[in-house]
């Protein structure tokens, strides 16, 4: 008998035999053996933290058996190669920080611009004023370059219009809204301009 027949004749709603009730009642999980004690865990994160310790303090010493038979003059010369190799890399990490800053903040600024003057399509935004080398922290400028856009192509901006023959009672933005987001992928657009169920 196994435990997952049954399980299967219980989730299909059959009714199971008095030996099987017998057998759940009975049932034991199994020991798992490839489950590492706690303590054996403890005892392999000790010995790793002493193994790194110990390749610390061998290149320490290999650091200074290299350095055993050379000038003061060569000491200094490869120590200041070992801290200007040190001074590149923590550059170039400051730098793809940075730019990585500032190109979440550019999409932000695009992300609010394109919501502020109901354009359809963020990243097709960003490619605009990517390819037009606009700035987006000069608000004049980009007034002015959407104001272009509106003229050169009107479909990509969206419009609150009311339905019917002039009632005003009922826009129907959210809806068209709604549907723009989904055709660009826009997720965050989507939820909010979702329709009520």
């Amino acid at each position: 008998m196994k435990i997952t027949e049954i399980i299967g004749k219980i989730v299909s709603g059959e009714e199971i035999t008095p030996e099987e009730r017998l057998f759940l009642s009975d049932y034991q999980e199994p020991e798992v053996k490839d489950r590492i004690p706690k303590s054996r865990l403890d005892q392999e994160i000790a010995r790793k933290k002493e193994l790194e310790q110990r390749v610390e303090d061998m290149a320490r010493q290999l650091g200074e058996y290299e350095n055993r038979g050379l000038s003061e003059t060569e000491k200094n010369r490869r120590t200041i190669e070992n801290l200007n190799q040190k001074i590149e890399n923590l550059t170039r990490e400051r730098d793809e920080i940075r730019n990585a800053k500032d190109a979440i903040e550019m999409r932000t600024r695009i992300g609010a611009l394109a919501e502020k003057c109901n354009f359809d399509d963020h990243d097709y935004l960003e490619y605009l004023i990517k390819r037009d080398g606009k700035n987006v922290t000069d608000d004049e400028e980009m007034n002015g370059y959407i104001a272009e856009l509106m003229k050169a192509s009107p479909r990509h901006f969206r419009l609150d219009i009311s339905g019917g023959g002039g009632s005003g009672e009922r826009r129907i933005s959210a809806d068209t809204d709604f549907a723009t987001a989904r055709n660009c992928g826009d997720i965050d657009r989507m939820i909010a301009h979702a329709p009520a169920i």
